[in-house]
């Protein structure tokens, strides 16, 4: 249903999973995947604290990595850049230990988001320029294109517009891929 965005039609489904699940695991992706969904559907307060009680859930980092890049992603809609930079500063740290490209990609996108709205252009190119090369290496089509589209924004934004339209148009170029 994520695939799909029938999210509305697939949070019963995951309500009903959950009360099946058996694996601390298991509930952990599924709270997960509800609180993603949660947020598509425009209610990023209670997605964010989904992640949070998704993360009391399991140990492993890399699987809290991704809970904590889920809740970068709700404060970017609701406006609360500084505690996101504070968890992208963290997840980012323990996705480097592990050389985690497809979270790099992410961090990448969700702290260029940051820094361009405080307009710090510069950094927000070079952010953005790291995630688009760890969605490169590990092939993730749609952090590619998430992160050429705020390189794009950020050129135009400096008023380097070929670099803006080549941008946008290798951003296109995938999305419709």
């Amino acid at each position: 249903c994520e695939k799909s965005f029938q999210f509305t039609r697939g949070l019963p489904l995951i309500e009903r999973a959950l009360e099946l699940s058996t694996t601390n695991v298991e509930r952990y992706k599924l709270t997960c995947l509800q609180a993603s969904m949660t947020r598509e559907i425009g209610k990023a307060s209670q997605a964010r604290e989904l992640y949070k009680t998704a993360l009391t859930m399991i140990e492993d980092e890399k699987l809290k990595c991704q809970a904590l890049i889920g809740m970068a992603s709700c404060n970017r809609w609701m406006g609360r850049g500084e505690e996101s930079a504070t968890i992208l500063k963290q997840t980012e740290t323990s996705a480097r230990s592990t050389s985690e490209h497809s979270l790099l990609s992410q961090v990448g996108y969700y702290k260029g988001s940051y820094l361009f709205t405080k307009n710090e252009l510069s950094d927000a190119i070079s952010s953005y320029e790291d995630g688009l090369k760890n969605a490169k290496q590990c092939g993730d089509k749609t952090w590619i294109a998430r992160n050429l589209s705020g390189l794009a924004d950020c050129y135009y934004a400096n008023l380097q517009m070929s670099k803006a339209l080549s941008s946008f148009r290798d951003c296109i170029t995938i999305s419709h891929e």
